[in-house]
């Protein structure tokens, strides 16, 4: 509904006015990233949304830089606190290894190595271990439905 919005509807909205305003020249649309292997869904509390991904005390650079990485471009992508961490630790902190000297130290105030263990934790608190349920459910509503 977005792509439709900014292409279509807030543009008709600036022609009619019939002032001079900048008009889109190119839209970047994504497919959905997805969360531990269902949806996001705010109302279910499954998922990870700005104020609770500040919850986490990972630094805010860490995470853009993490969304944009993964980010949904030719198809669905997937958003899963393992890989979130291994992205941290294994992209970020040692590839950032290999610069120079006074780039490690400077980085090292920047990025801060995130333990595995908190994969369990954060999964606990913003709904992962609620995934599998619902596809459980949406499951058995499914055979039930085959079977009337």
């Amino acid at each position: 509904m977005s792509s439709v919005f900014h292409s279509v509807i807030f543009l008709s909205s600036q022609i009619g006015t019939r002032e001079a305003w900048t008009k889109l020249h190119h839209l970047s649309t994504t497919d959905c990233l997805t969360y531990e292997g269902g949806k996001f869904s705010k109302s279910r509390g499954l998922g990870v949304f700005g104020d609770s991904a500040q919850k986490t005390g990972v630094a805010a650079d860490i995470w853009r830089y993490i969304l944009l990485a993964h980010r949904p471009e030719a198809g669905e992508s997937e958003f899963a606190w393992d890989s979130f961490i291994s992205c941290d630790n294994n992209v970020l902190l040692k590839n950032l290894g290999n610069f120079p000297g006074h780039e490690i130290n400077r980085s090292a105030h920047l990025f801060v190595r995130i333990k595995p263990e908190k994969a369990e934790e954060w999964r606990k608190v913003f709904g992962s271990d609620e995934v599998q349920k619902i596809k459980d459910e949406e499951a058995a509503m499914k055979a039930k439905k085959e079977c009337s």
